[in-house]
Formats: C-alpha cells, sequence, structure tokens
C-alpha cells in the first residue's frame, strides 16, 4: 500500500531511530503540548507525533485518540517519509487509490483528511511525522502548513535535546570509571605518592606503606619536609626540587633513612604538577628481591586493571639492544596482529603522518632519556592495519647509577573518549543553539533564588534586559505579580521559590506580570524543575523555570465566559422550557422556565449533573429515555404532548436536537414550547363552527317557507294580466321578503363572534 520506495536505506533509518531510544518511552508533556498546539492550528480533532518502527507505527503523543501504535501497513505517516523534505497532504484520503483498501480510510468513521510533516533526524534521515488528521475532507491554508512545519521543527529540537542527555550519561559514566580505576591504582601503589611545592611544603599524600613512613601519613600534610627529615637528606631534596624548579636536568635521588625498620633506602623521583606542585615519588628499595616480587605482583595487577581498562604497557631497554616490549592489549590497540614488534625507531613512526603528535612524542622520548622526565601525552597514531585512532601514551625512564637504562609506560585508546567529547562539545552546542532559539522563555536561579541566566525569548516575553534580569529574585515587588482571580501573588509563592523550598517541580502555574509597554497585565504559564548536584542531595543547588505567554489564550477565554454569560441571560429570559443532556442523561444545562416547570408537574427539583430520566415517573421515562436516543443517534425529534399541571392540562410542542462535536453527538438540547392557549383558542373555534353548524341546519326550514312563497307570487305576477290582482300579489311578495328578512337577522344574531 505504499506509494513508492524509500529514498535512504532502512536499515540506517531503523539505526537512527533506535538510537534515540524514543519507541516505548514514556509520555512527555513537551511533546503533548506540540499535538495539542496542532490541533488547534490546523482545527482537526486528532494530532500525533508520530514514529515509522519496522513493523509498527508508534505514537509519541497524541490527541483525539487513546491506542498507541498501528500496523505500518495502513500507517498514512509511510508515505510522508517518503519525500522527507516537504510536506504530505491528502485533502480526501478516500479519492486516493492508495488507500482504497486502508481500514482506516473505508471503515465507518475512517479518516478522509491528513497532513503530516516529516521529523527529520541530524542527518536528514526521516524518522515519523507531526501530523493531523480529520473525519471529513478539508483544505490547509498556507500559514497552518507553516505552523505544522515549525511545530515540526520544534520536535527535532526536542529528539536533539534527548541524544544529548543519552551521550552526556554515556560520558559521565565512562569518567565515572576512569576515576575508579584511578583510585584502583592509587591504592595498589606501595610506593609513596605524595604532592609537594617548591619550598618542601607536604600538601596531599596520595599513596605509601604506613611502615615507610616516620609518622602518621595524615599528621604530615602541612608540614615542610625540613622538619620531618634529618638535615643532609633535606639538602638533597631541597636541591632537586630548586632543579626542578629552574628547568634544569636531574637524576633520581637516593637516600638512606632511619625507620622504624632500621635503615631503608630509598629511591624519589620527582615530576612537575600543574604550576606550583611537585609530584613525589618514594619508593623503598632496601631489598632487591622484596621490591622484584612486590613488582612482579605490581605488574599483575596493573596487566589486569590494564585489560579491565584497555590500557596497554610496554618498556624499551637500552641494555637488551633498545629491546621493545608490548603487552598484547597494546598489540591489540597499535593492531599488530601477527608482525613481529617493531624497533623503538619504527614505533614512533608510527606518528608520523600526524606531524605535531610526532614532534611532541619525539622530543618527549628524548627528554625522558636525557633529563629523566616523564611524560603523559594524548596524540594521534596511525595502526599497521592504517586506521586513525587516538591514544594517551605515558612514558617513565629508568635510571641506573645515573645513567637512563630504559623506559616503561602505558598506552590506552580514548578514541571512543575522544569522539564523545567531540559529541558532548557539539550536543552542548546544539543545546545552546535551542536554548537561545526556542520560543519559551528559559530562566535559571540559583539556590537563593536569584538569576544568573536567560534566554532571548524570557527577554522578549518578560520586557527585560538579560542585565535587568541578574540579580533579581521572584520576591522583587517590581514584578507586579497577580493570580488569574486579580489577587497578589506573592513572591515566596512563585513556581521557582517553591520548587526550591520543596525539591519538587511545580507545572503549569499560571501568572500575570505588569507589562510596561501596553499597560496592562501579561499571562504566563511556568514550569519550574528543582535541580540537585547528585541523585543523593535533597536540596536542589538551583532551579529552572520555562514559561510561555498565553495572554492571547487567556483573553479568549475570558471572551468564550462573557459570551457564556450572554447567552445564559438569554435562555434564563425565555419563556420556553430549555435544557440539555449528555449521553448519560445528566442535566448539563437548565433554564428557570424548565425548572419550575418540572417543579410544578413532577414536585421534584432538577439541577445541574441530576439524571433527568430518573426524576420522571415510569409512565413518562421510557418514552423520553427512547426520544433523547434519537438525538444521540444524530437524529432530530420533534412531537407533540399534554400532562396535568396543578390540576390543568397542558398542551407542549417539544423539538430535540444532538449536540455534534466534528461530527461526535455528545448530547442532546431540548426546546419545549408551551401551547396552552394555542389549543384553547382552537378548542373554542372549533365550537363556535360547531354551533354555527346546527343554527344553520335548524334556521334552513324557516328560510325555505318565504322563499318558496316569494317564487310562487313572482311567478303568479308575471302570469296575472289584471292590474289590481298583481297589486295584491305584490303586498304578499313584500310581506314575504320581510319574514325572510327577518329570519336571516336572527341567524346572523346568533352566529354573531361577538354574541355572548
Amino acid at each position: 500500500m505504499f506509494l513508492g520506495e524509500l529514498p535512504f536505506s532502512e536499515s540506517k533509518r531503523l539505526k537512527v531511530l533506535y538510537s534515540y531510544k524514543i519507541l516505548d518511552s514514556e509520555e512527555d508533556e513537551d511533546y503533548t503540548s506540540i499535538t495539542e498546539l496542532a490541533s488547534e492550528i490546523c482545527d482537526t480533532p486528532i494530532s500525533l507525533i508520530t514514529f515509522i518502527d519496522e513493523k509498527r507505527q508508534w505514537f509519541k503523543a497524541k490527541t483525539g485518540i487513546t491506542y498507541k501504535e498501528t500496523l505500518r501497513e495502513f500507517s498514512f505517516c509511510t508515505h510522508a517519509i517518503l519525500t522527507p523534505h516537504q510536506p504530505s497532504i491528502f485533502s480526501s484520503l478516500k479519492n486516493e487509490k492508495c488507500f482504497k483498501n486502508n481500514p482506516y480510510v473505508v471503515e465507518d468513521n475512517g479518516f478522509d483528511f491528513y497532513a503530516g510533516i516529516p521529523i527529520l533526524s541530524d542527518d536528514n534521515v526521516a524518522l515519523g511525522t507531526l501530523c493531523v488528521l480529520d473525519y471529513k475532507a478539508k483544505t490547509l491554508t498556507d500559514k497552518q502548513i507553516s505552523q505544522l512545519k515549525k511545530l515540526a521543527r520544534q520536535v527535532e529540537k526536542l529528539l536533539k535535546l534527548r541524544k544529548a542527555k543519552i551521550h552526556i550519561s554515556y560520558h559521565q559514566k565512562d569518567l565515572e570509571k576512569q576515576l575508579a580505576y584511578n583510585k584502583s591504582l592509587f591504592e595498589a601503589i606501595p610506593d609513596i605518592l605524595m604532592i609537594l611545592d617548591y619550598e618542601g611544603n607536604i600538601l596531599e599524600i596520595k599513596s605509601g606503606k604506613k611502615d615507610d613512613f616516620l609518622m602518621e601519613p595524615q599528621l604530615l600534610v602541612n608540614k615542610n619536609i625540613k622538619e620531618v627529615l634529618p638535615a643532609d637528606v633535606f639538602d638533597l631534596f631541597s636541591s632537586k626540587l630548586s632543579k626542578l624548579k629552574d628547568n634544569q636536568p636531574f637524576h633520581l635521588l637516593e637516600y638512606k633513612l632511619e625507620t622504624q625498620k632500621g635503615l631503608q633506602v630509598y629511591e624519589a623521583n620527582f615530576a612537575k604538577f600543574e604550576e606550583t606542585k611537585v609530584l613525589t615519588l618514594i619508593r623503598n628499595i632496601t631489598e632487591p628481591t622484596a621490591i622484584k616480587d612486590e613488582l612482579l605482583r605490581t605488574k599483575d595487577i596493573l596487566t589486569e586493571a590494564g585489560k579491565m581498562a584497555k590500557v596497554g604497557a610496554w618498556d624499551v631497554s637500552f641494555k637488551r639492544k633498545d629491546k621493545l616490549f608490548w603487552s598484547e592489549i597494546t598489540k591489540g590497540i597499535l593492531e599488530l596482529q601477527d608482525l613481529p614488534i617493531p624497533s623503538v625507531n619504527d614505533a614512533i613512526n608510527l606518528y608520523k603522518n600526524h606531524p605535531e603528535s610526532f614532534a611532541k612524542i619525539s622530543s618527549a622520548f628524548q627528554q625522558a632519556i636525557d633529563e629523566g622526565i616523564p611524560y603523559d601525552l594524548e596524540l594521534k597514531i596511525q595502526t599497521f592495519k592504517g586506521n586513525e585512532k587516538w591514544v594517551r601514551t605515558i612514558g617513565k625512564p629508568i635510571f641506573e647509577k645515573e645513567e637512563c637504562i630504559g623506559l616503561f609506560g602505558t598506552i590506552q585508546d580514548i578514541t571512543e573518549i575522544k569522539k564523545k567529547e567531540e559529541e558532548l562539545l557539539l550536543k552542548t552546542l546544539e543545546y545552546e543553539h535551542l536554548f537561545e532559539n526556542m520560543n519559551q522563555g528559559v530562566v535559571y536561579q540559583d539556590a537563593s533564588g536569584y538569576i544568573f541566566r536567560a534566554n532571548p525569548s524570557a527577554e522578549r516575553i518578560l520586557e527585560l534586559s538579560m542585565d535587568q534580569m541578574l540579580g533579581r529574585t521572584s520576591i522583587d515587588p517590581r514584578w507586579h505579580s497577580i493570580r488569574l482571580d486579580g489577587s497578589d501573588y506573592p513572591g515566596e509563592q512563585h513556581p521557582a521559590m517553591v520548587a526550591l523550598a520543596t525539591g519538587k517541580p511545580v507545572i503549569g502555574e499560571i501568572m500575570g506580570i505588569f507589562s510596561t509597554k501596553s499597560d496592562t497585565y501579561k499571562w504566563i504559564m511556568i514550569d519550574a524543575l528543582p535541580e540537585f548536584k547528585d541523585k543523593d542531595t535533597k536540596i536542589p543547588h538551583r532551579v529552572l523555570a520555562t514559561f510561555t505567554d498565553i495572554t492571547e489564550l487567556i483573553l479568549i477565554e475570558s471572551k468564550l465566559k462573557e459570551n457564556e454569560a450572554n447567552l445564559s441571560a438569554i435562555m434564563e429570559s425565555s419563556n420556553e422550557s430549555i435544557w440539555s443532556i449528555d449521553k448519560d442523561f445528566n442535566i448539563i444545562y437548565a433554564n428557570k422556565t424548565f425548572k419550575d416547570s418540572f417543579k410544578q408537574t413532577f414536585n421534584k427539583h432538577v439541577e445541574k449533573d441530576v439524571n433527568v430520566i430518573d426524576q420522571l415517573p415510569n409512565n413518562a421515562a421510557d418514552f423520553w429515555k427512547d426520544s433523547y436516543k434519537k438525538a444521540f443517534e444524530g437524529q432530530t425529534c420533534s412531537f407533540e404532548f399534554n400532562i396535568d399541571e396543578q390540576g390543568k392540562r397542558k398542551y407542549y410542542e417539544v423539538n430535540i436536537k444532538p449536540i455534534f462535536l466534528d461530527d461526535k453527538v455528545l448530547g442532546a438540547s431540548i426546546f419545549a414550547k408551551d401551547n396552552t392557549n394555542k389549543i384553547s383558542y382552537v378548542k373554542e373555534i372549533e365550537e363556535q363552527n360547531r354551533k354555527l353548524k346546527d343554527i344553520a341546519w335548524r334556521q334552513s326550514h324557516l328560510v325555505r317557507a318565504p322563499l318558496a312563497r316569494i317564487i310562487g307570487l313572482t311567478t303568479l305576477i308575471k302570469e296575472e294580466e289584471n292590474s289590481e290582482c298583481k297589486e295584491e300579489l305584490l303586498e304578499h311578495l313584500l310581506q314575504s321578503a320581510t319574514d325572510l328578512d327577518q329570519v336571516i337577522r336572527s341567524i346572523v344574531d346568533i352566529s354573531s363572534p361577538f354574541k355572548k
């Protein structure tokens, strides 16, 4: 049922989709608000944010439906992702051949309109759509399509933010592992490792065997080595520190010291650490065999730790003709495979394709030999298979009788770490771009409630520059904030301050702030989210407040309430009974005329939310229920009925009409007109007509006699030639006409509508 082939690899598209970990994720208000807004903009009952999986279409957000997914083969959005860079709009799905068998089109209440904007990944791969649907055919304006596109881009920004959070989480875990690894290494090192300054003050003690210290290690911190060491040993330390400070070459320091174990021989090495500090490593070399065993044990530990952290070891011995040793992990990192370990020069030449890295390693390696300076570098290298990698390489020289006899160190593949750092930097830049360009206002406040950061939308909505906002708190009276009911909104009750005080988010609060530009109040909807430094902390260190300008929405809502009040006043003043019910027969609205009539007829008081059927007697309930149900089926129902009210017969004309919302019946509205007076007039007219008919029947006999005489006399006059006889006949004719006139007057008098 597809319109064509995808313009990209489906396997690649699915891989990109899965990287967002969006499928089957929890509902998110940020996405749901977008579908609600899309429905409002396009005036459609349904809006969805969809993602197209291999066999299904899953909804991240939905407005107007309850199910969460559909089969992909019946998905309209599958057609939309075929054209990733343009909207897919079907004004009438029922007229499209490709949907003639689609159950969501051909079934009852099937869809007839669809518009979808593809949602794209960073590399323009279509993942799904933001779409709107309707049960009837329609056409969108250019403005509606443009706004729909903007909403789709907002979804893409939310996806970018989601992916950035995933990458940050991964990077944080890597850092935690690295810190744990470093800690385990320090705990495993038997040598004394401490940090001094160039004056010999002990700043920190990282490691060391307790019996190698002249006193408790914690008591040594903040002391000067002059207070601890004999004068001759102190002078040796002071000389080495001075040379290191002046960047002069020096060799390892070897000295003897009387300890609780007796006379011990130690070896000290120094390295610059930060700008004013010196990393000092002191090793007990009294018993070579014991030291050798300890080194072997340490080597095993480091090897195992190296395997866990993917850190390889290496060393080179100048006593063995520059013999180079690589651990198995080192071989794996440099992709040596079955080749023999190279010479030192060949190994260094692996950096040659990257001149900067090659120069650094060459210089550091030579300095380690000549001056005894260890190195720790992050460099780019080309492996034996020609692959580019980032490595961290550490090298330390080995001296014997002031002569460098070799070097040892580690190498770690940090390609992924570097990649994640670059990705983190990129995502951070993307987050900053989203922060700067999103339509919602965003404000950060510290633990005391002071604003320290805000985006341009916040400046626009609040009508304040960043400089004006800096240092303000929610308690500042210049906000002139009020609630919807017009009452004051105290600063300590503002969402941000409540979130800081409780450690819980505050969602959907509405606040009015005074606008000096429009000289009226502007309304904003605020979400305040507390942020914590770590999961075990219960007190927030700052709060993130996001807000949207809903002034126009509030004005529309106010106008609707005003219109509703006007309509209610009209219906309350009507002499007709007006009421409406939902599909459960509960009263939604009833005017005073209906309530009074119901009270007079059934002696029951009805109000909103009361079930009107339950208030009727059994002989009337079934009739009214059937009439209401016709309206629930979409039919208009009209009829007349009469009922006794306080001993009088009342006559009503009833019209029941369904209440529709987007072709869906929500309930019924009823208008009942009192026709009692009209019926009374009709009956009086019918009674009058009956009386007239009776009079006409009786009076017709009285009319016939004079009329017959007139006819006879007229005939005689016509035939009579004698003038005297004619005169007599005319007298009789006049009398008969007079009698007839009297009868007619009697009839008129009796039948007059004004005759009581």
